[in-house]
């Protein structure tokens, strides 16, 4: 007799191509859905990037009103998918409001409610009734959510302070990078038009306000004095895309950016990146620093991200966002000129960041 798979209801914004999103679908990918399939409520009218992928998996998506166009009311239609629906867990990502979701979810009678803590940072401004809600939320949390995880320690202690959680690390699939050739390398050099000796800076990220792409057009008149022939590749899309570009164009620094938008193949960009720099105004520990290393980039990250990125010392550097850039270029270059052979797949996955390895942890949490 064939047993249907018990259903997890993953509770989210958009299924866009966010580090948390990223981390879901790895996930999603890996677990055994013959024993566990996922579901997803989205706050959102408009379709994710991974929508396609989702119900390709057996997922279905639920879409309902975003808090903003009123808490209640999304609340409510929640609550009427989880009471109708039968989910053996709620697995909220949406940080503060994750307190909501897991009270409606104990109200509809479901028995593991987990709030996920991706973040070290509250992107919102801070103000009296602000602090009043983040104070109720992490009250709700607390009393709602019986299983607490986090992308790190920093990460956990933001959202659950003192409280107990399990940090489940953000795993990448370390075999896609495993079978890069040299040949799919130089064709997307041959495709981006970089000459084979070219010095490549790469970034990888949502084009919003945390990630800080500004911070390039900077860097790139730093680097024009002390390395003149080198490029700047950042990959992804989002809200400042047009602005960022605009700045290109008025600094006149075309010649040195390449924007490729959103790419599925990642894993050969940071393969081909020479240094990966991640300039964001916080974070938490973002996914896309566990696959510039498995590219074997070194990569420096600003000291608003967790340390818990130090993954492979020898391959991490932090700068502080107000430091001086001719010092960081002249570090940058002298840090790749220095570089050491190492196996860092191979230390990836020995420190635990396969994602068949987590996907099997998080099951267990599921099943358990």
């Amino acid at each position: 007799m064939e047993i249907d798979p018990k259903r997890i209801l993953h509770i989210v914004k958009c299924m866009n191509h966010g580090g948390a999103e990223t981390m879901i679908m790895n996930l999603y990918r890996n677990i055994d859905r013959t024993k566990i399939q996922f579901d997803f409520v989205c706050m959102t009218n408009k379709k994710g990037e991974y929508d396609d992928e989702i119900k390709k998996l057996g997922g279905k998506i639920f879409i309902v009103s975003p808090p903003e166009n009123g808490r209640i009311k999304n609340l409510k239609e929640i609550y009427k998918i989880v009471k109708k629906e039968k989910f053996v867990a709620i697995h909220s990502h949406v940080s503060y409001y994750s307190g909501f979701i897991c009270l409606v979810a104990y109200l509809a009678g479901v028995k593991k409610r987990i709030t996920h803590s991706h973040t070290t940072s509250d992107i919102r401004k801070k103000n009296v009734l602000r602090n009043i809600y983040n104070i109720f939320s992490k009250l709700l949390i607390k009393i709602f959510s019986n299983i607490k995880l986090a992308c790190g320690e920093m990460a956990g202690k933001y959202l659950f302070g003192k409280s107990n959680f399990t940090i489940l690390n953000n795993g990448i699939d370390l075999e896609k990078y495993k079978s890069i050739t040299d040949e799919q390398i130089n064709r997307l050099k041959e495709e981006l038009n970089i000459s084979k000796d070219k010095f490549i800076i790469g970034h990888v990220g949502r084009f919003v306000n945390i990630k800080n792409q500004e911070y390039f057009i900077e860097l790139a008149k730093s680097m024009q004095k002390l390395c003149n022939d080198f490029v700047i590749v950042l990959v992804g899309d989002g809200s400042d895309f047009d602005k960022i570009k605009k700045l290109i164009k008025e600094n006149n620094l075309q010649d040195y950016f390449i924007l490729p938008g959103l790419r599925d193949d990642i894993p050969v960009f940071m393969k081909m990146f020479n240094v990966f720099v991640m300039p964001s105004l916080y974070e938490g520990f973002p996914l896309v620093v566990v696959e510039a290393l498995a590219g074997d980039n070194i990569c420096f990250l600003s000291d608003t991200i967790s340390k818990e990125t130090n993954v492979i010392p020898e391959r991490v550097s932090y700068f502080n966002l107000n430091d001086n850039l001719e010092d960081l270029v002249n570090k940058m270059l002298k840090k790749y000129k220095e570089k050491e052979t190492i196996d860092v797949l191979k230390e990836l996955e020995q420190k635990g960041y396969s994602n068949k390895k987590i996907a099997e942890k998080l099951q267990s949490i599921y099943l358990k």
